[in-house]
């Protein structure tokens, strides 16, 4: 966790997130975004610990759902972002977290919005699936109307980030769609 929470304020240049309360949208959650029971003394530790978005995003990353669900329901909205864009969906498509992407599309879908934009890497999540490699993420994304044919920041298509990555599996699944013209096609399998 002190890794991710150093990587953010060094990614993000925000010193404020991972303190508990402080998220990039604060002004559309009046309440906070972590929560405190304060002196009672008949609820666990699960229940007395403050949330914030180093924690949603961190159990994003590692893939773990319970404890997403459990940041959750303890006040941290799903939909919160960085303040450069990066939401758990882009955490969970940057690490391969396929079970994480079901759970947060099947449980959570008004999340997938926040993973049509661009995080600080210039990706949406479909480029982090498309350059992972993984199909199964790529399609249950793909299902949700992230377009196909967005680039990253700097003009790259899905099928350019799997090619680059040696995905020869992504690149010829990527082939079924007819987004992209079959000479850009064949120029890729080329190049793999």
């Amino acid at each position: 966790k002190n890794d991710l929470v150093e990587y953010i304020r060094a990614s993000e240049n925000d010193d404020s997130i991972g303190q508990a309360g402080v998220a990039v949208e604060k002004e559309q959650y009046d309440t906070g975004l972590s929560l405190s029971f304060g002196e009672v003394d008949d609820v666990d530790d699960e229940v007395k610990r403050k949330y914030t978005i180093v924690d949603l995003l961190s159990s994003s990353e590692k893939g773990d759902v319970e404890e997403l669900d459990t940041i959750v329901r303890h006040g941290i909205p799903v939909h919160s972002t960085t303040k450069s864009g990066s939401s758990v969906l882009h955490y969970a498509a940057r690490n391969g977290q396929s079970e994480m992407i079901r759970h947060l599309i099947d449980n959570y879908p008004a999340c997938h919005v926040k993973g049509q934009f661009l995080d600080p890497a210039g990706y949406n999540v479909l480029h982090h699936a498309a350059r992972s490699g993984n199909i199964e993420m790529f399609d249950k994304l793909l299902e949700t109307g992230i377009d196909l044919k967005a680039r990253t920041a700097d003009g790259r298509s899905v099928l350019d980030l799997a090619g680059e990555a040696k995905q020869t599996d992504m690149v010829h699944h990527l082939a079924r769609y007819d987004q992209f013209d079959s000479s850009y096609m064949q120029c890729k399998l080329s190049s793999l």
